[in-house]
C-alpha cells in the first residue's frame, strides 16, 4: 500500500485542524449565503459586493481545495479506507451548499450594468477578469436554484458514488511491472513518463492487469456518462 506524509494539509481525519476546517466551511457557506439573501436584493454599491463575495469564495474554495486533497490522498493510499470515503462524503454534502452561493452569486453578476467598467477601476477585482466572464458565461448555462439544488444533492449518491467505486475498481488494481505486483495507484505518473519504452510497458501492463475488472469498471463509467448525458439535455 502506497503512503503519503499528508501532514502538511492534516495529521488525521480526527485531527483538530480537520474538524475545526469543516466547521469553517460550513460557516463561511452560510455566511456568504446570508450576505446573497441581505444585499443582492438589487445592484447598488456593485464594486463593494463584488470585492467582498470574490473575498469571500477566495476562502471557501481554499478550505474545499485543502479537505478534498486530504481526502482523495488518503483514497489514493488506501482506495478501501472507509474513514476517507465517509470524510469525502462529508465535504461533498457542504459543497452542495457552496455549489448554490455560486449560483446566486453567478445569477446575479449578470445584472451588473458597466461590470467591465466597474472590474477595471478595482485593482484587486482587475486582476481576476477572466473569473467573472467565466461567472457570467456559467451563469447563462445554469437552471433555476430549486434545480440545481436537486441535481447537486442527487450527485451525492449517484456520480460521486460512483466515482469512489471507480477508484476502489482502479487504485489497488496490481500490475505486473518487470516481475514484480505493484498497485495502480502508484504507477499512474509513468503513463506521462519522458521514456517512450516506460510509457508503453505501463500502458501494456494495465492492459493485461484490466479484464477481470471490466464488466464492473464499464457499468461504473457507464453510470457516470448517463448522468452527464442527461444533465446535458437539461
Amino acid at each position: 500500500m502506497n503512503e503519503w506524509n499528508l501532514d502538511a494539509l492534516y495529521t488525521s481525519f480526527d485531527s483538530s485542524q480537520f474538524q475545526e476546517d469543516l466547521v469553517s466551511l460550513k460557516e463561511y457557506t452560510n455566511e456568504g449565503l446570508d450576505y446573497i439573501k441581505r444585499e443582492l436584493i438589487d445592484h447598488t454599491n456593485a464594486e463593494i459586493k463584488l470585492e467582498y463575495l470574490l473575498r469571500h469564495t477566495e476562502k471557501i474554495n481554499i478550505l474545499v481545495d485543502k479537505l478534498y486533497c486530504y481526502c482523495r490522498g488518503k483514497i489514493s493510499e488506501n482506495s478501501a479506507n472507509e474513514e476517507a470515503m465517509n470524510n469525502t462524503a462529508k465535504v461533498n454534502l457542504l459543497y452542495s451548499s457552496v455549489h448554490r452561493f455560486n449560483i446566486l452569486y453567478n445569477k446575479w453578476i449578470q445584472g451588473v450594468e458597466r461590470l467591465e467598467d466597474i472590474i477595471n477601476k478595482n485593482k484587486y477585482l482587475k486582476d481576476f477578469k477572466y473569473l467573472f466572464k467565466l461567472k457570467i458565461l456559467n451563469a447563462s448555462h445554469s437552471l433555476s436554484e430549486e434545480e440545481e439544488d436537486i441535481i447537486s444533492n442527487m450527485k451525492q449518491t449517484s456520480s460521486s458514488n460512483l466515482y469512489n467505486q471507480y477508484l476502489k475498481l482502479t487504485n489497488n488494481l496490481m500490475l505486473d511491472i518487470d516481475g514484480k505486483e505493484v498497485p495502480l495507484s502508484q504507477q499512474y505518473n509513468l503513463l506521462k513518463d519522458n521514456s517512450k519504452e516506460v510509457r508503453e510497458k505501463t500502458y501494456k501492463a494495465i492492459l493485461k492487469a484490466i479484464p477481470p475488472i471490466t464488466d464492473s469498471l464499464a457499468y461504473t463509467l457507464y453510470g457516470i456518462k448517463k448522468e452527464a448525458s442527461y444533465l446535458s439535455k437539461k
